[in-house]
């Protein structure tokens, strides 16, 4: 495991992954002593480059804003059904997948693309989604169910459009010229 994860390390990727025996392990397996006593067969060590990691997490983001936007539907559709329970839970869930987007592909992977006039176009895109997910929050705290789901049902989707085109110009970004921080990394 040392060996591949020094080998990855060498060619500048990053270990996402290792199965031992054909599982994968979890990291606190490393630590374990006797877990690392026992012997294997079969050690696999996945690796990924740099440019590799950016394209999945923008990938992932554009993943996560479409079910955001399925849940922000089916949360609209419950309200027009007088079901609010379950129309708060399915609004709960869309706004915590927009949140992980937010903390993990905003904040980390788009400010690596390479993207003439990035930061300018990431501000305006994060002032519509600010100002989208206010309106939400104003519906819900002044219980206008009716504004929330036209909201979520008519006038966010918008939003999730312009954010999945944006990631899918970044991706396409990448794969044209690599990432800010510099030279194109060794393929496998």
């Amino acid at each position: 495991m040392e060996l591949g994860m020094d080998q990855a390390r060498d060619r500048g990727r990053v270990v996402v992954q290792i199965d031992v025996d054909g599982r994968p392990i979890a990291m606190e397996q490393l630590r374990d002593e006797g877990f690392l006593s026992e012997g294997a067969e079969l050690v696999e060590v996945t690796s990924l480059t740099e440019r590799e990691m950016l394209l999945a997490a923008l990938e992932l983001g554009r993943n996560a804003i479409e079910v955001s936007q399925v849940h922000f539907t089916r949360s609209a559709e419950l309200i027009q059904a007088g079901d609010r329970p379950a129309a708060l839970a399915e609004l709960g869930t869309g706004i915590e997948l927009w949140r992980t987007v937010e903390g993990t592909v905003f904040r980390d992977a788009v400010p690596k693309v390479p993207l003439a006039s990035l930061e300018a176009r990431l501000e305006t895109h994060l002032a519509e989604l600010r100002t989208a997910l206010e309106t939400m929050s104003t519906a819900v705290g002044t219980g206008d169910l009716v504004a929330l789901s036209d909201a979520l049902m008519y006038e966010f989707p918008r939003t999730s459009a312009t954010w999945t085109e944006f990631l899918g110009e970044c991706m396409r970004s990448v794969e044209e010229q690599g990432t800010r921080t510099g030279t194109e990394e060794e393929q496998p």
